[in-house]
């Protein structure tokens, strides 16, 4: 049984120094990988790499509402659900050791169960049952020093597999109390490592900061500590989805990918690749389309050539990409981008170019990669 957490107060300590060499780690120890508790795929659901194992903490962080309960449904359902879950998300805990503790400390009791209800949903008819191995709680309404005994007191009784503690801000008395920081975030390795099991937190970012800024010297020490953390952010293209990406990883970093909050308020992970300028925030360039989309450019300019000629001139071709960019995507480029593109279609060769410089004629290619 642990011995309840004493907050912020100065007290001798004694040091037993006869523990110490249980710490050393010798190069002839043979020390197993710890068990993954959590994956990210590819968009095929293939080559996976590693988020969350026992014995180690994590973080998902954003803004306020911007989706990180979201994330953690989508993460909490895969669990549960175990195996590839919506082409991205892999859980691989052996049954029998696959327990989960999430405690909400932000939401009221009514949006707690309506959380939990959409992950009934997202686990479907067959898949119901798996919610008994979850055990829920909601401290909102609860003092920060009762409400981190209840926390340590759960971990230790319950000996969960996974836990998530939505809202770790509300276990601290003031998160900018470096040494405060210090021992809650000393305190979670303890818990983690003492019961085998990993521990995610869910915090703020620090406003106007998109990156990797975590709320107060309590942010700081987590990502100091974390094995990974995951931020979410609003796709600026469309205010519908978010952007997952691993903002720090002791690990192999896995690929972004993005999720859609729906009309009914379910999260769906899309099976698409995220642009890098998708995570920064930055405007793609006019190019950066898809290539199957770019290919359709061309499929659309060469069906109003006749039979006969079946092909474009130079300057044809250069006019007939700029109106047909437009058409599609409602955006103009001018010459000098529309040579760009003419190159990268011959390059590709979804456009075949025949005769000598001046006499040109540009007929249409093949897209190989056949985007149908």
């Amino acid at each position: 049984m642990y011995e309840p957490i004493v907050m912020l107060q100065e007290t001798e300590v004694v040091f037993d120094f006869t523990q110490i060499e249980k710490f050393k780690v010798k190069i002839t120890d043979e020390i197993p990988m710890p068990e993954i508790v959590l994956s990210i795929c590819d968009v095929n659901g293939e080559n996976k790499r590693m988020v969350m194992t026992r014995e180690n903490i994590s973080c998902v962080t954003a803004q306020a509402k911007v989706g990180k309960t979201f994330l953690i449904k989508l993460i909490l359902s895969a669990i549960l659900k175990r195996g590839i879950f919506q082409n991205r998300l892999l859980s691989e805990l052996p049954k029998g050791k696959d327990k989960i503790l999430y405690i909400d400390t932000e939401q009221s009791k009514y949006h707690v169960k309506l959380g939990l209800m959409q992950i009934k949903k997202m686990l479907g008819y067959d898949g119901e049952k798996e919610l008994d191995r979850m055990d829920v709680y909601q401290f909102d309404a609860v003092s920060t020093p009762t409400r981190l005994e209840y926390v340590k007191h759960l971990i230790y009784l319950n000996k969960p597999d996974f836990v998530v503690l939505d809202g770790i801000s509300d276990l601290a008395l003031d998160t900018n109390n470096l040494k405060e920081a210090d021992e809650l975030v000393t305190n979670l390795r303890i818990w983690a490592t003492e019961n085998n099991c990993h521990i995610c937190n869910v915090i703020h970012q620090n406003p106007n900061d998109i990156q990797t800024k975590m709320k107060g010297h309590l942010g700081t020490k987590l990502q100091d500590k974390s094995e990974i953390v995951i931020g979410v952010s609003i796709d600026k293209e469309n205010d519908c989805n978010r952007i997952v990406q691993s903002l720090a990883s002791r690990n192999r970093k896995p690929d972004a990918f993005q999720f859609s909050i729906l009309e009914d308020g379910m999260p769906e992970i899309q099976n698409e690749d995220v642009s890098i300028f998708k995570m920064t925030g930055k405007k793609a360039p006019k190019m950066d389309k898809p290539d199957y989309q770019l290919f359709q450019i061309l499929t659309a300019a060469f069906s109003k050539v006749s039979d006969e000629v079946k092909s474009y001139r130079y300057g044809e071709m250069v006019q007939q990409i700029c109106l047909e960019f437009e058409k599609q995507f409602k955006e103009n480029i001018g010459d000098n981008m529309a040579k760009k593109l003419l190159t990268k279609f011959i390059d590709n060769k979804w456009i075949l170019k025949s005769g000598d410089a001046g006499q040109s004629r540009y007929f249409l290619g093949e897209f190989e990669n056949n985007f149908l």
